[in-house]
């Protein structure tokens, strides 16, 4: 029954995800077709709590399955600073202290995993489309 309960949970936050995405894409949408870059990113700063930290322990070789399962965490929350740290296999920590790098290395790679690897777009590369397939 708990794995039952654990699964909805996560589909539940991941279909609440996916309706704020809807929505803030269309309110930009709205607005204007044109919304530069810099003022979304600013306004997505804006939200970040620089006084709250969410760790994350990644293993590059996992990456979508931890990352799944970090931001399922009920501790975590989008609006505070990430601290990532690379693990290997056995979870051992690769020692790097993130100011910076190994958390630009985890977007990077999450990106490319999210738009060349996950099953969560289709299509061509110059005109992909959201899919609903929850695995990615």
């Amino acid at each position: 029954m708990y794995g039952i309960l654990a699964v909805n949970k996560a589909l539940l936050h991941e279909m609440i995800c996916l309706q704020y995405a809807s929505l803030f894409s269309m309110r930009y949408h709205a607005q204007s077709s044109a919304v530069p870059a810099a003022e979304v990113w600013s306004e997505l700063a804006r939200a970040i709590d620089d006084s709250s930290m969410t760790r994350l322990n990644i293993n590059r070789a996992q990456l979508w399955q931890c990352t799944k399962r970090a931001f399922c965490r009920t501790s975590y929350s989008p609006t505070h600073r990430m601290d990532v740290r690379f693990i290997d296999d056995i979870g051992v920590s690769e020692g790097a202290i993130d100011q910076g790098g190994p958390h630009h290395e985890f977007l990077t790679l999450l990106c490319d995993h999210i738009c060349h690897k996950s099953q969560l777009f289709c299509g061509e590369n110059n005109s992909r489309h959201l899919t609903m397939f929850q695995d990615g």
